[in-house]
């Protein structure tokens, strides 16, 4: 099961030679799903992709998401393998 640590940027070499950072972090949610993005950022520019995922798969901080989640809060996600192979953008 993949993990990602939200709000937290995760930096690499680009291909320019630069930095390049990768930043997770939940936008918002329905009663049933939460919205992540995945921010792209380096010295060519930005780029966000947004996934939904629904919250009765997933874990937030090592728990079932039940109701409203403290999106701000959250440190942690863990999404099933399958799952996170087949998302789609929206």
């Amino acid at each position: 099961m993949p993990v990602f640590y939200l709000n937290k940027p995760d930096g690499s070499p680009g291909l320019t030679g630069g930095v390049a950072y990768i930043t997770r972090s939940l936008e918002r949610q329905t009663e049933k799903a939460v919205l992540m993005a995945i921010k792209h950022t380096s010295s060519a520019g930005e780029r966000t992709v947004r996934y939904w995922f629904p919250k009765s798969r997933i874990l937030i901080d090592n728990k079932k998401p039940f109701g409203e989640v403290d999106l701000g809060a959250a440190k942690k996600i863990e999404i099933p393998e399958w799952m996170y192979d087949r998302r789609e953008a929206v």
